[in-house]
């Protein structure tokens, strides 16, 4: 017997199919677009009516053919496609060469008529069985033609109608078919051009007038207006008239998504309306359940669903909650690998680049994007991988269709991503924009083996293998000489750890690479040879930390380079030639700590990420020369860069940036999501930085010489989530900071001039106010209490007396405050934590009564009770402390921290034990044991996320 579950979800499928072939039956309809958000239902849709309509006793459909256009197709790629479907294939005799002296042009030619025919003689047969089967029907019923379906999903993502209609001439190929009928899908919003969507000029693939339209409900059509209509019909002929016929799939799914049986369940309230959200959030609580075996949700897990759901608000211009909530899910420690949550965001932008790929080739892409290094074996940097996919895949994050294909939810595009350095600046080499949707510029076919990956392009002459991934280790067992020999027509070449010094001399004779990784290779010195490689795209050198001078004129003769990467070298002059790398989109030239001069980078246009961290020794980004020789419009003005997304100086020597406006022009550099200046030391202003309007992160902590900030710095920011003014020397603040309406987190650590915070009350968006260490501020204006999402404050180490709290909280997590003298109290809403501290008040003035009164008895019967300091080495005990005459409730207060959670798990602290420094970086908890102040001040410049400090036998350190 069926669930009431399953009982539903067909009627629904039912219902919705029903509205659809009424559409499709219609004699006078050829095209029917389906829209709506994506997630909401669209492809699962098509694919119902695509395997119903050959089916279905009322439908007139003999065969139906589906094209996924999210992938890029040519004319070869497309007819196999189709022929795959019908279970055509050539025999073995016909696909061999006829003449092995042909050009390889002319065999794929006769390949491809072969092909068609075949393809023909297959559809040619459907239809004639369909018509013979149903002759007594149709003169029952009257005259009905029986079409061919034609199914076009994704439609203008990678591939447009146009393109496989015309380009590709399948309108010509099926019209010995007619008559033909079309559906479509497409995302709401996307491609809405008249151009993409103009239908087709033949007799039979025609559309329907707006007056025929009046059977379908208005509410579940969208029809472009008369207006628009007639002004086609008036330039382009009645023939190609905007097609009316548009059925919107977000409004017949929602109606089923809003019917009081499913809205009984929250979760289903809170996603909007889009089924892809409940999947997703569904298959991560079962992956979970099943890979912790939890029979229920873990506490951590559980904590972050109800934080992430319950701050749910329409009007916060925030994503999904629940497709929120099961990334959110993702980002725990729970997860199969560290690196995740890197392949997620990179296989959404895979997907908007290339459109859906093999499983295999997206694993090669993750390991030379750097998200399993070190690679000291590629057999298991492709295991990793492997895992990472199988869960994603579990988790619903990424779909699988037929031929191991794989695409993630598009739906997912919608988060944001609040990494500091976002997937630009995780990613070495961003390929899939440098590959686009031509598949013949991808990795090929991918075969792992005996710790090589090898891909293969398919031609007519054979497989030729185009792309090496390869580990030292693994080619330590080669002859370099008859290695590369073999490789002679390699155009992807990715070297990991190759500890062989003669490597290069190789390497410059594969003059057909297009993209060559040399990673972690100590022992280069000198790459002059690689000169010779002029059809490269993409180059990354890095950790060659013997290489020390690039030559000035290197990438003269390299014009196409989309991507150069250089990083971990000793060079300290970048060369002057990566100026005229037209093309050049992404420039990481990270930790080269002798870095002293950048090539001048303000007119290349392409630009979307500059790196330029761990460059210690750089003092500027302009001209360094001195004299007549000095070009002093080097790097002057970045206005021109209007892709730039990522631009990061971070631990660099510079003292001023370059100006982002253009006096005469007003145009926003609005792409630039993330401005990263950490540790700049020496950099003591500002330019405005009121043209970045769709700065997302901006962080400045530690730019220990910045004593100012323009007030239009913090104009037009409406986008700005993370401010980090942390260990600036700032005195004052901008009083626009009251218009960063997005904030969420605002973060202005050991500021010790700032004495005064501007009015933050409007910031009703915040959820973390850290101004620890901040010695001399003593002033927060405005109330907290309209903060609602707000979840923790960090006052320790200032003069600011207990803020007005939020009146309510929105969400349920955990709450915490440090007050100035160091209190922590806690709670799951405002509401508890205020009592917590008028208790606390009380108890103090109690406690501080008798102690008082207690002194006074001891002075008249001459006994006076105290507690001799503790001298010894060690902890110092319970018993000990407890013994001082003094406010009892605020080390009561303290004692009972002794043993919480947050102690047990604080990373541990020694004077020469060896960090992990992104560990470190993460870590909220430290215990310093027997450590030098300078060990501690050290260890607290790597640190970002410390919540909690314990000193042990740390008897150097005479303050903090």
């Amino acid at each position: 017997m069926a669930s009431p579950h399953s009982a539903y979800l067909e009627k629904c499928v039912a219902v919705s199919c029903k509205e659809i072939f009424k559409s499709l039956e219609d004699d006078n309809v050829s095209r029917v677009l389906l829209v709506g958000e994506a997630g909401i239902g669209k492809t699962w849709m098509a694919r119902e009516i695509f395997e119903r309509a050959p089916k279905d006793e009322d439908s007139s459909c003999y065969v139906s053919l589906w094209l996924n256009l999210n992938k890029d197709f040519h004319v070869l790629s497309l007819y196999e496609d189709i022929a795959s479907q019908l279970s055509v294939f050539l025999d073995k005799e016909e696909s061999e060469e006829d003449d092995s002296e042909d050009e390889e042009e002319d065999q794929k030619t006769q390949y491809l008529v072969r092909l068609k025919e075949k393809i023909h003689v297959k559809l040619r047969k459907k239809k004639e069985k369909a018509e013979k089967n149903n002759l007594l029907k149709m003169k029952a019923k009257g005259e009905r033609k029986k079409y061919l379906l034609l199914v076009l999903d994704d439609v203008g993502n990678v591939t447009n109608e146009a393109k496989v209609m015309q380009d590709l001439e399948l309108e010509v190929f099926l019209a010995p078919f007619r008559p033909i009928k079309i559906l479509l899908t497409r995302r709401k919003g996307e491609g809405d051009s008249k151009d993409n969507m103009k239908p087709l000029a033949t007799e039979e693939l025609h559309a329907k007038s707006v007056g025929d339209i009046d059977s379908l409900a208005t509410e579940e059509l969208e029809a472009d207006s008369d207006e628009e209509i007639e002004s086609h019909a008036t330039t382009d002929g009645a023939g190609d008239l905007l097609d009316p016929h548009t059925i919107d799939a977000s409004q017949i799914l929602s109606a089923f998504f809003t019917d009081t049986y499913l809205m009984e369940c929250d979760i289903v309230k809170r996603s909007i309306g889009l089924p892809a959200a409940v999947v997703v959030l569904t298959k991560s609580l079962n992956y979970i359940a099943w890979k912790l075996q939890f029979s229920q949700l873990p506490p951590k897990q559980e904590g972050v669903l109800l934080a992430v759901l319950s701050s749910f608000d329409p009007d916060r211009n925030r994503a999904n909650p629940v497709l929120h909530l099961a990334y959110e899910l993702l980002k725990t420690d729970d997860t199969v690998k560290s690196s995740i949550v890197d392949c997620f965001w990179h296989s959404l932008s895979f997907f908007e680049h290339c459109g859906c790929v093999c499983y295999q080739e997206l694993i090669a892409h993750w390991i030379l994007e750097g998200y399993f290094d070190p690679v000291r074996s590629i057999t298991e940097a492709y295991m990793d991988g492997h895992e990472v996919m199988m869960e994603l895949l579990e988790r619903g994050f990424l779909k699988i269709h037929e031929d191991n294909v794989v695409m993630p939810e598009v739906a997912m595009k919608y988060l944001i991503d609040l990494r500091g350095r976002g997937l630009s600046g995780r990613s070495r080499i961003s390929l899939a924009k440098v590959c686009g949707s031509d598949r013949t510029q991808g990795l090929g076919k991918i075969n792992q083996l005996d710790d090589i990956i090898e891909a293969v392009q398919t031609t007519r002459k054979g497989d030729k293998t185009t792309t090496v991934l390869i580990s030292g280790n693994r080619l330590r067992r080669e002859t370099l000489k008859d290695f590369f020999e073999k490789l002679k027509d390699i155009e992807i070449l990715g070297l990991f750890k190759p500890a062989l010094e003669p490597v290069v001399s190789f390497l410059s004779k594969l003059v057909k690479l297009r993209v060559l990784v040399i990673r972690d290779c100590d022992l280069l010195k000198d790459i002059e040879d690689l000169k010779a490689l002029r059809g490269l795209h993409v180059l990354e050198v890095s950790g060659a930390s013997s290489l020390k001078k690039i030559s000035d004129d290197f990438f003269m003769d390299m014009p196409d380079i989309q991507s150069l990467h250089l990083s971990g070298l000793q060079i300290k002059f970048s060369p002057s030639s990566i100026s005229e790398l037209k093309k050049l989109h992404c420039l990481i030239i990270r930790d080269c700590p002798l870095l002293e001069d950048l090539p001048d980078i303000q007119e290349l246009v392409e630009l979307e990420v500059v790196d330029i961290s761990g460059a210690r020794g750089l003092q500027t980004c302009f001209d360094h020369a001195n004299g007549n020789e000095k070009n002093i419009i080097k790097n002057k003005s970045f206005y021109h860069l209007k892709k730039l997304q990522l631009l990061d100086f971070s631990e660099s020597q510079i003292e001023r940036l370059p100006i982002f406006q253009d006096s005469a022009v007003a145009d926003k550099l609005h792409s630039l999501t993330r401005l990263l200046l950490c540790n700049c030391s020496k950099l003591r202003r500002l330019p405005s930085l009121k043209p970045l309007s769709g700065l997302q992160i901006l962080d400045l902590s530690g730019t220990s010489s910045l004593v100012k900030m323009l007030e239009v710095c913090f104009e037009d920011k409406n986008e700005l989530r993370i401010l980090n003014l942390s260990g600036t020397n700032l005195s004052e603040l901008a009083s626009t900071i009251d218009e960063l309406s997005s904030l969420k987190e605002l973060l202005i650590r050991d500021c010790t001039n700032l004495e005064v915070i501007p009015n933050i009350q409007t910031l009703k968006n915040l959820e973390v106010i850290d101004v620890s260490g901040s010695t001399k501020l003593a002033k927060i204006e405005g109330s907290f209490e309209d903060m609602s999402y707000l979840r923790e404050v960090n006052l320790y180490g200032t003069k600011v007396e207990t803020p007005e709290l939020p009146k309510e909280t929105k969400t349920h997590c955990l709450k915490r405050i440090f007050l100035a003298d160091g209190r922590c109290f806690e709670g799951e809403t405002w509401s508890q934590i205020k009592e917590h501290i008028e208790h606390d008040r009380s108890e103090n003035v109690s406690s501080a009564d008798a102690v008082v009164s207690s002194q006074e008895i001891s002075e008249e019967t001459g006994e006076i009770h105290s507690a001799e300091p503790c001298t010894e080495k060690g902890d110092a005990s319970k018993e000990h402390l407890l013994q001082v005459p003094i406010d009892r409730a605020i080390y009561k207060k303290l004692l009972s921290r002794f043993d919480s959670p947050s102690h047990q798990e604080a990373m541990e602290i020694k004077e020469t034990n060896e960090l992990d420094e992104d560990t470190l970086a993460n870590a909220e908890f430290v215990s310093f044991v027997d450590c030098t102040s300078t060990r501690v001040t050290s260890i607290f410049n790597k640190t970002k996320l410390v919540k909690g400090c314990w000193l042990k036998m740390c008897f150097d350190i005479e303050e903090l």
